[in-house]
């Protein structure tokens, strides 16, 4: 891992451009190439989600979230042009900060240059430039609004969504001060993001875990397994998993009623899709009807867990948000204990996914 810090160190000083604040068009024209929509894909080639990253050196290292690469068996990268990109390994992942430093099958790829915010201020401009919304390759602004925790967190003005995570964060001169990751859903234009000092030193801390081969990263080609672990998918759980991600895709655009009835149509085809149940939850529990909420959060628990840590720790927490709501605040307070340890268990998993992949590398 010594040699990706120094990576990073490196591109802090040989930075891929600078450009004078006079012309953003030319910093968005320089930064956009380095810029990538991440899709991220089941075993059966379906996709999940897409969310965004962005290249730091020319050897095909990326910066991304680590949760966008949390529930994939497959990541692919695609840029501006089309151009797909094949994942190589997961070099690094950081837990604690939500980083992932991934390193892509291609050569000669423009990049950015991750900076610093040591004299960066609140109200200076900013850019991001990412897919929000499946809209690819978006740019917005706006300024620093305010540093967080130790200046670990940038508050920023510039618009970011669903499949922003994983944007760069853009000082005016086009080095990149930190990645966007949250929205604050409960307030207007209040989005956040991990600084480069923050990206820097979970990367560092990273130094004594082993670079590991994505267990997706072999799935990018089709292949034949001698022994068959899962079952093969039914036809009705192909057509579930058609509406499950219509319904989804009806849920982010915050058309309730058709992201129900499509969530609906998932569970009469595949009443075991537990992600289902608690994506109808979360539907239920924005239209304020709490105890739908908490029915479909209980079920899809008892369906996730010890298999999908992932959806039962978002139900959790969904179950948690709607016991406060009518106030039962004790239950709610177990229900976030409950949250916790079903993350510890996701990451312990993907931690033994990795562990796994060692004996493979150690044979290279």
């Amino acid at each position: 891992m010594r040699k990706l810090t120094s990576l990073l160190a490196a591109v802090i000083l040989l930075g891929a451009y600078s450009v004078s604040a006079a012309d953003i068009r030319v910093l968005v024209q320089r930064a956009k190439p380095a810029v990538v929509q991440i899709g991220a894909f089941d075993k059966e080639n379906r996709l999940l989600y897409t969310g965004t990253g962005f290249f730091i050196s020319a050897d095909g290292f990326l910066l991304t979230n680590r949760h966008m690469i949390a529930d994939a068996d497959l990541i692919e990268a695609r840029d501006y042009k089309g151009t797909v990109y094949r994942l190589k390994k997961v070099a690094a992942v950081s837990q604690e900060t939500d980083v992932a430093l991934l390193q892509f099958d291609v050569t000669g790829v423009p990049f950015l240059t991750l900076g610093s915010t040591a004299n960066t201020v609140e109200g200076e401009r900013v850019l991001v430039i990412g897919n929000p919304e499946e809209l690819t390759f978006t740019v917005s602004d706006g300024i620093v609004s305010a540093f967080r925790d130790n200046r670990s967190i940038i508050q920023i003005s510039a618009p970011i969504s669903h499949g922003s995570s994983g944007s760069p964060v853009l000082d005016e001169s086009g080095q990149v001060i930190g990645i966007a990751t949250w929205i604050w859903k409960e307030g207007q234009n209040l989005n956040l993001a991990i600084s480069a000092e923050a990206v820097r030193d979970a990367i560092a801390k990273a130094e004594n875990v082993a670079v590991w081969e994505a267990p997706m990263a072999e799935r990018t080609a089709p292949t034949t397994p001698s022994v068959i672990t899962t079952p093969t998918p039914t036809a009705n759980e192909n057509l579930a998993d058609d509406y499950f991600l219509q319904g989804r895709s009806a849920w982010l655009a915050g058309n309730y009623q058709d992201a129900i009835n499509d969530f609906n149509e998932t569970i009469r085809l595949w009443p075991r899709s537990g992600r289902a149940y608690s994506l109808r939850g979360d539907v239920h529990s924005r239209l304020k009807q709490y105890d739908k909420a908490i029915s479909d959060y209980t079920e899809a628990i008892r369906l996730c867990h010890g298999s999908d840590f992932s959806y039962e720790h978002s139900s959790y927490e969904g179950r948690a948000a709607a016991y406060d709501a009518i106030g039962n605040h004790s239950q709610a307070e177990q229900d976030r204990k409950k949250a916790k340890e079903a993350k510890n268990k996701f990451w312990k998993e993907l931690d033994k996914a990795a562990s796994e992949q060692l004996p493979k590398l150690n044979n290279k």
